[in-house]
């Protein structure tokens, strides 16, 4: 039995919202306000938890 390997993956490690509000300069506030409005980047859900892709940030 063999198997195969796709090639080398890159992973990028999620931005957890703190992290999401020094990188853009505003409070954690305003990033969960974002969040619960449906606007600003794009949530990756964690179980309750909020991430966000640093590829979605820079967009």
């Amino acid at each position: 039995m063999s198997t195969t390997s796709a090639g080398p993956t890159t992973r990028r490690r999620l931005w957890t919202p703190d992290e999401l509000a020094d990188y853009l300069g505003v409070t954690k506030h305003c990033v969960y306000a974002w969040s619960s409005r449906g606007g600003g980047p794009k949530v990756v859900r964690v179980g309750a938890r909020l991430r966000y892709r640093p590829d979605d940030v820079d967009e």
